[in-house]
């Protein structure tokens, strides 16, 4: 998406635009399934049964940042077509998800944890609900214990700075990157979880805490 404050550059990014190839219709077919495909296994109950399981077993062998070959083409139809169609729920949805994290944080809040937080004047979609550990140690048993009660964590950004130096030449200049991927995980906060389903994460990491007291 290209987003412009001046409007005297609307018809040259359009012209830009218009020279971008379009997908051919066997590859936008070919998206069209992998897509639906994606969508319905991420989706109750078939996540927990397969999405989940398949995911925890291939993680550590899919290498996600790898360069790969990058041709710039117009947005395909198919993804066209679901973004106007979701893009009139956006900000509902948006709102029930900043609800759902604002929630978290304030029941989490007497943990050991770092927890996101918005400066004055900044307003967060939540996107994504990171929270920081004091140690690696502890995040690693943490994302382990959440996982094994049913609680889908990830350890985003983990190899950030390993593939960052295998491919993009970072020299390791960036301490509080190399600290933050060692000690943050993500925690699900949908807009589409139930207040039960919230408690339960909530339950499960105080419960950690009290079964490990590490570095007290």
């Amino acid at each position: 998406m290209i987003i412009l404050n001046n409007n005297n550059l609307v018809d040259t990014v359009q012209r830009e635009i218009g020279i971008l190839d379009n997908y051919s219709t066997l590859n936008e077919i070919k998206h069209s399934l992998k897509v639906y495909a994606r969508s319905f296994f991420y989706h109750k109950p078939w996540f927990g049964l397969f999405a989940l399981p398949i995911g925890l077993a291939i993680e550590d062998k899919v290498d996600l940042m790898n360069k790969r070959g990058f041709m710039p083409s117009k947005i395909r139809k198919s993804d066209l077509g679901v973004m106007l169609k979701k893009i009139s729920s956006f900000k509902r949805k948006v709102e029930i998800q900043r609800k759902n994290s604002i929630f978290l944080i304030e029941e989490l809040k007497d943990t050991p944890l770092i927890l996101p937080y918005e400066n004055k004047d900044t307003y967060c979609n939540y996107y994504l609900f990171p929270i920081v550990f004091r140690n690696k140690e502890e995040r690693d048993l943490a994302c382990d214990f959440l996982r094994k009660k049913g609680v889908d964590t990830a350890k985003l950004y983990c190899e950030t700075p390993l593939k960052a130096k295998q491919y993009y030449g970072y020299t390791g200049n960036c301490a509080n990157t190399e600290k933050l991927v060692n000690t943050i995980l993500i925690i699900p906060n949908y807009y589409k979880f139930r207040p039960t389903e919230l408690q339960k994460i909530i339950k499960n990491i105080k419960r950690f805490y009290s079964l490990n007291r590490l570095g007290d």
